[in-house]
């Protein structure tokens, strides 16, 4: 899959969006966007 491809890219699924994961699910996508950005800076 295209994820492990990209070095240091992780996979996060959000079962309640489709593709607009920022506003169909977005108290879960800031959840998973700030666990990515905590661990790389």
């Amino acid at each position: 899959q295209m994820h492990k491809a990209i070095a240091g890219s992780e996979l996060a699924v959000l079962p309640k969006a489709g593709h607009l994961p920022n506003l169909e699910d977005s108290q879960n996508f800031n959840e998973v966007v700030a666990r990515f950005l905590d661990h790389r800076i």
